[in-house]
């Protein structure tokens, strides 16, 4: 938890108890975040048995193009990690004269 407290491309986190109840949150999204993420891992389950996964999803991750977001389910709680992807270059040469 430290470490992630302290990664500069961290914008918000949740721990989330296994009944949703909110632990701990900060940063982006702080005030919503344990009322949206709550059912992310549900929705994950749900996914993993359309693709016929028996077992609980015990992780699950999205991606846009600004944000990562990472859900992973432990014993006694769920951590919900929000990370700002890095800057990418345009990948663009120009010409300078």
């Amino acid at each position: 938890l430290k470490r992630i407290k302290e990664d500069p491309t961290v914008v918000g986190f949740s721990l989330i108890a296994q009944d949703g109840t909110e632990l701990e949150s900060s940063g982006a999204f702080k005030d919503s975040s344990a009322a949206v993420f709550a059912n992310i891992f549900d929705v994950a389950d749900r996914v993993g048995e359309e693709f016929g996964v028996d077992d609980l999803c015990p992780a699950i991750f999205l991606e846009g193009q600004e944000l990562e977001i990472a859900g992973i389910s432990m014993s006694s709680a769920r951590a919900v990690i929000i990370k700002r992807k890095p800057a990418r270059s345009s990948g663009d040469l120009r010409s300078v004269s």
